[in-house]
């Protein structure tokens, strides 16, 4: 009878495992959309999942806009001694924190690369008794002038939406051009710590995307968001994103992870070139 229950209890063992392994496939399968897509790929991705009906009323929510600042970027944004100034938002949603700067005493430009959130932003700005300015653009080739603003904004994880390292260096140096010398840039972003992923299946992966003339820039950290339906990176550490900033020719003043995978950051245009 002993030996019975010990033999099930082995087969038991065994089918649990093959049934972790077997999850652990799915989700490794499941990665791989990562690699098939090319990184104009996954920012197209990430625009069908925010331009969706869904998306643009969740964004324009009553209850979403009464939010206004969160606690959060209250406090990012007290860091910058800044009392008023042209502030430019990338990715505007309905106009959440766009409402409040404005009414702040701000000149806001609230940017998106999704017409209807651009044009419901300027609507519920009216609405709340402010004007903002709206323009449509992809954040990823940003086209916004010279020495125009004092402070450029990625808020929530913006910046981690932005595909390997070479485009989001180069999106830093289109905002550096459009910033005011002595400007600066918040930017949130999405934080993984150091064993974000098995170094073997980093190896795995980038061998597929070369067989696949896939994502050739896969980093360590791309994943698939919010039930598979955005793109994102996250960082596995501070330097990862300090060289980004100084490559493009910022200062970092301030840099912390919040909230276990949130973080946060202030960086710097200097006076002189």
């Amino acid at each position: 009878m002993r030996d019975a229950e010990d033999n099930r209890n082995l087969t038991i063992s065994w089918r649990i495992r093959f049934g972790r392994f077997l999850i652990r496939l799915g989700s490794f399968i499941r990665s791989l959309a990562v690699i098939a897509m090319k990184p104009r790929d996954l920012v197209q991705f990430n625009y069908l999942s925010f331009s969706s009906p869904g998306s643009i009323e969740e964004y324009s929510e009553e209850q979403t806009l009464d939010w206004g600042l969160l606690a959060d970027e209250q406090e990012l944004f007290a860091r910058v001694p800044m009392k008023q100034g042209r502030i430019a938002i990338l990715g505007v949603g309905g106009g959440r924190m766009a409402i409040p700067l404005a009414k702040m005493g701000h000149d806001v430009t609230g940017i998106d690369f999704v017409p209807a959130m651009v044009q419901r932003a300027l609507e519920n700005a009216e609405k709340r008794g402010v004007r903002i300015h709206g323009v449509i653009q992809d954040f990823t080739a940003l086209e916004l002038g010279t020495d125009r603003f004092d402070m450029i904004w990625f808020p929530a994880m913006l910046y981690s939406y932005i595909p390997t390292r070479k485009w989001r260096i180069e999106v830093l140096s289109r905002i550096w051009r459009s910033l005011k010398p002595g400007g600066h840039v918040l930017c949130r972003f999405m934080y993984g710590g150091p064993k974000l992923i098995d170094a073997r299946k980093k190896t795995v992966k980038k061998i597929i995307a070369l067989l696949f003339f896939g994502n050739r820039g896969y980093e360590r950290g791309d994943i698939l968001w919010n039930q598979s339906r955005e793109f994102l990176h996250m960082f596995s550490a501070e330097n990862e994103l300090t060289s980004e900033f100084r490559e493009a020719g910022f200062q970092t003043v301030h840099i912390a992870v919040k909230h276990d995978i949130r973080g946060e950051a202030i960086l710097r245009k200097p006076n002189d070139p």
